[in-house]
């Protein structure tokens, strides 16, 4: 019985991650169309850097959780690194996804690399950024 419960809430808190999550990504595809449009209203622009926050904020605070699981948990390993963000040579400032980065990845780019060091700034100094 404990089993079961642990699953479904596994799966329940998953899934509201996940939502969390891709209004973030909604909102950052809405950016991307309304850049064009000068006469944005600034409340829907308000609307729209609260639910990047959010999901930013969440994941300041558990990103290592979400990391830590990607490598013990191989049941859920596919649901947590969708919600796994990181930063790119791309924009060194803001956090992506992997689907944003596959997106942006050039044709026949079968590989992704990845640096690791102590801080961010260590990191921009690397040769290959």
């Amino acid at each position: 019985m404990l089993k079961v419960m642990e699953r479904k809430l596994v799966r329940k808190a998953l899934e509201m991650i996940r939502k969390l999550a891709d209004e973030e990504d909604e909102s950052e595809e809405e950016d991307d169309d309304e850049s064009e449009d000068e006469g944005a209203n600034e409340e829907e622009d308000k609307k729209k850097k609260e639910k990047k926050d959010k999901y930013s904020e969440f994941w300041k605070e558990f990103g290592k959780n979400i990391k830590l699981g990607i490598i013990e948990d191989s049941a859920n390993r596919q649901k947590l690194a969708k919600l796994s963000r990181w930063y790119t040579s791309y924009n060194v400032n803001e956090l992506t996804s992997f689907d944003q980065y596959i997106e942006r990845a050039k044709a026949g780019q079968d590989n992704i690399y990845v640096i690791a060091g102590e801080s961010k700034e260590n990191l921009m100094l690397h040769p290959t950024i």
